[in-house]
C-alpha cells in the first residue's frame, strides 16, 4: 500500500547553485521548493520525547504535547518542523543531503565548463572516481571528461569503459548522453547504468532547452527514512577515578554490548539535567539540543547495517605524559584498522570542603561509514516559473511540468566516536561510580566508501596546496560522488496546477 506523502514545507531549502544545474539557454532560478517525505507520519510519532517523573526517565510521547491548545493548522506546521529538526540534527545534514543531491543530479558540464582549463579541472577533481586504468567520472557528461563534439569516437570508447570501471552514472546529462553512444542491446552496456529512451531523450531536451526560467517545484523522497536512537557501546569494566586505584590498576576495556537507544536509558547522567530544568521537559530527538541525545538522528534513507564495534580497545592512562605520540590518522576509516585503540583520562580533585570534582578527558579518532538503502525520488520540474510571485506569495508555474522519477544509490553515513562516561544514580541519590561508553554521532552523508571527505584513503587530511590546476576555492572533495550512481529513470510531462 502506497504510503501518503505529507508535505515538508518547513525545510526551505533552495537551489543554492544555479551555474551547476542550468543549461546554456536558460536560467534557472533559485526559487523555494518544497521537499516530501514517505515516513513524516511515522517519524513524527518516533521522535517526540518528555520526560517522566515516576520513571525519572525519558519516555516516548507519540502523541504530543500541548496539541489540544492549537488549531489544526497549527499542529500540521509544528509536526512539520518538529520533523525538518530531526532530519537536520545539529550540522544540517538533512539541508546539505538534499541540495548534494540535487545539484549532482540536474548538473550540466558544457554550461559550467567553458573554454577554461582549470574550470575543468575543477570538476575532474570532485567527479573523479577511483577507477584509475581509464578516466571516469561519475557526472557521466564527456565535456568533464575533456572531450568535445570533435571526438566522436573518443567519447564512444569512453562511455565503453564504465562497464569495465562498474562506475555509475550520477547526473541527468550523463545518462543521456550515455545513451545516445550505447545501446541498450550493446555488448558494451553496464548493467549499474539505465538506458535512456529516445523518446525520454527528446523530453529532456526540450526540458532544459525551454529558453525561460526554471525551477525545480518539489522533491519527493518515496523511500522510507529511518529514526535511530543512536548505538552506545558499553565498557566491560567500570572507570577508576580514585589515584590510588589506578597507580593499582590502569584499565584495559573492550565494548562487550551495544545499546540499541539512549534517550530512554534510565538514571543516565542526563537525568539530574532534566529534573530542574524546564527546557528539558520535552524535546525532538535528533534535533539541535544534542547535550540530551548526542546520538539520535532521523536519516534520510534506511540501512541494513548497525555500528557494532566491538574490536576497540579502550586505554586508561594515569598522567598527560602517558597520552600516546603516535595515533593513527584523524581521518582514517576504522574497519581498516586490526585494533583501534582510544585511550582516556579521569582524575578526581578534592577542595578544601572535601566535595570531588571529576574531570574526563579522551582522545579517540577515525569514522564508520554505513551503507543507506537506495533513494527514490520524484522530482517535479518547470520549464517556465515567473519570477513575479502572485498576491499571496507563492511562485506563479507558467511552463511545463515534468515529472522525473529515479533512484539514486551508493550513500553512505559517516559516524564519528565519542568516548565518555555515564555516571549512574544509587538508591540514596548519589553518584558513585562510572561507566565507560563508548558512542557513535552523525557526522555527514557521502557518497564515498573509500575515504572520509577531506581525507585520503590513508586518513591523512587533504592538502589544497597538493593539487595540480585545482582552484583553492573548490573544497576538499576529491572522489566526493565516487558511489553516486543513478539505477533506474524515468520521465514523463505533466499537467500543471498552481
Amino acid at each position: 500500500m502506497k504510503k501518503l506523502l505529507t508535505t515538508l514545507t518547513a525545510m526551505s531549502l533552495t537551489a543554492t547553485s544555479a551555474t551547476s544545474l542550468t543549461a546554456c539557454s536558460t536560467k534557472l532560478i533559485t526559487n523555494n521548493y518544497t521537499i516530501k517525505l514517505a515516513s513524516h507520519d511515522e517519524l513524527n510519532k518516533q521522535i517526540r520525547y518528555i520526560w517522566d517523573t515516576t520513571t525519572n526517565s525519558y519516555i516516548n510521547n507519540s502523541d504530543g504535547w500541548d496539541n489540544e491548545k492549537l488549531t489544526e493548522q497549527q499542529i500540521k506546521d509544528k509536526q512539520l518542523s518538529e520533523v525538518k529538526s530531526s532530519l537536520n540534527g545539529s550540522l544540517g545534514q538533512g539541508n546539505a543531503i538534499v541540495q548534494d543531491l540535487l545539484n549532482v543530479i540536474f548538473y550540466n558540464a558544457k554550461n559550467t565548463i567553458i573554454n577554461n582549463n582549470k574550470s575543468l579541472t575543477n570538476q575532474q577533481y570532485v567527479f573523479s572516481s577511483n577507477y584509475e586504468k581509464n578516466k571516469i567520472y561519475v557526472d557521466g557528461q564527456s565535456r568533464t571528461a575533456g572531450f568535445n563534439s570533435n571526438n566522436e569516437e573518443d567519447i564512444k570508447q569512453y562511455y565503453a569503459n564504465y562497464k569495465e570501471s562498474k562506475s555509475g552514472i550520477a547526473s541527468i546529462l550523463g545518462l543521456v548522453e550515455y545513451s545516445k553512444y550505447v545501446s541498450s542491446d550493446s555488448n558494451e552496456k553496464s548493467s549499474n547504468i539505465p538506458i535512456v529512451t529516445s523518446e525520454d531523450i527528446q523530453l529532456i531536451d526540450k526540458m532544459y532547452n525551454a529558453s525561460k526560467n526554471q525551477g525545480i517545484r518539489s522533491i519527493e523522497f518515496e523511500n522510507e527514512q529511518q529514526f535511530v536512537n543512536g548505538n552506545i557501546g558499553l565498557a566491560d569494566s567500570e572507570v577508576k577515578s580514585d589515584e590510588a586505584e589506578i597507580t593499582k590498576e590502569l584499565k584495559t576495556s573492550k565494548i562487550t554490548e551495544y545499546e540499541t537507544s539512549w534517550i530512554n536509558k534510565t538514571k543516565s547522567n542526563y537525568s539530574e539535567e532534566a529534573k530542574y530544568s524546564e527546557n528539558y521537559k520535552q524535546y525532538i530527538a535528533g534535533g539541535p539540543v544534542t547535550s540530551l541525545d548526542p546520538f539520535a538522528q532521523t536519516l534520510i534513507s534506511t540501512t541494513q547495517e548497525e555500528i557494532k564495534n566491538t574490536n576497540i580497545t579502550l586505554q586508561q592512562i594515569e598522567d598527560n605524559a602517558d597520552w600516546s605520540k603516535t595515533t593513527p590518522e584523524a581521518g582514517i576509516l576504522l574497519n581498516t584498522l586490526p585494533n583501534p585503540v582510544f585511550e582516556y583520562k579521569l582524575v578526581s580533585i578534592k577542595d578544601a570542603n572535601d566535595k570531588v570534582t571529576k574531570t574526563f578527558s579522551s582522545k579517540t579518532y577515525g569514522y564508520q561509514l554505513v551503507k543507506l538503502d537506495p533513494i527514490k525520488l520524484k522530482i517535479i520540474y518547470n520549464d517556465d516559473i515567473n519570477i513575479k510571485k502572485d498576491k499571496d506569495g507563492k511562485e506563479q508555474y507558467l511552463g511545463k511540468d515534468y515529472e522525473i522519477n529515479l533512484t539514486v544509490d551508493g550513500l553512505y553515513a559517516s559516524y564519528a566516536p565519542i568516548l565518555s562516561t555515564i555516571t549512574n544514580d544509587t538508591t540514596d541519590g548519589l553518584k558513585d561510580k562510572e561507566k565507560l561508553y563508548l558512542g557513535w554521532r552523525l557526522a555527514g552523508y557521502q557518497f564515498n566508501k573509500s575515504s572520509m571527505l577531506g581525507y585520503g584513503t590513508d586518513g591523512k587530511a587533504l592538502n589544497a596546496s597538493d593539487r595540480k590546476n585545482v582552484s583553492k576555492n573548490v573544497p576538499l572533495w576529491e572522489n566526493k560522488y565516487n558511489e553516486m550512481a543513478i539505477t533506474d529513470f524515468a520521465i514523463q510531462e505533466k499537467k500543471v496546477t498552481n
